[in-house]
């Protein structure tokens, strides 16, 4: 696994120089970085299924980082690969599953919505799946924690639905509980 932390830091690295050149400010190229490693610490770890995209690009990176004539730019694509709509839902719900607090949340998809861009334009990603998931409002944590929406969230990712379907189930019964409660 030393290889790809060490493609872990080149991929951070590329991204703080980029974002230095644009000039972003220090504190907000911290928070970047500090949030982009959080996404990519919880990438490598999560159990992937093997077979997985993920699993066989972190496979063939790990092969391939040791031979000097891959280029990074490969290196990076391969090492990204695993990174697709449902990865990023994914993670969405382990940050909403380990109550991570809502300006958090919010702050680091902030900052991957702005890796993805960046991975994009490196060629990196084909698409920023990243701009799919939106901002968590205050009315969601309240509403979530009160209805255990959160688990209920959990289980229509866990039987395959996609972030739209979803987000219209939880949306419907947002509804239904504010109609409730008027009535």
């Amino acid at each position: 696994m030393t290889k790809l932390t060490n493609q872990t830091n080149q991929i951070l690295q590329t991204f703080k120089v980029t974002l230095i050149s644009d000039n972003v400010g220090s504190g907000t190229v911290r928070s970047y970085l500090s949030d982009t490693n959080h996404f990519l610490n919880w990438f490598l770890s999560h159990d992937f299924t093997k077979g997985s995209p993920l699993s066989n690009g972190l496979t063939k990176a790990a092969s391939l980082s040791s031979k000097t004539s891959q280029s990074f730019t490969g290196l990076a694509t391969i090492y990204l690969k695993g990174i697709s709509r449902k990865t990023v839902d994914h993670y969405y719900e382990h940050l909403v599953d380990t109550q991570t607090p809502r300006q958090t949340l919010n702050r680091r998809l902030s900052s991957l919505r702005k890796f993805g861009a960046f991975c994009v334009s490196q060629g990196w990603l084909t698409e920023n799946y990243f701009v799919y998931v939106k901002n968590m409002t205050k009315s969601e944590v309240a509403s979530e924690d009160k209805y255990n929406l959160t688990a209920y969230r959990r289980h229509l990712f866990d039987q395959g639905n996609s972030s739209s379907t979803i987000k219209s189930y939880l949306s419907d019964v947002k509804h239904f509980i504010n109609w409730q409660s008027v009535n």
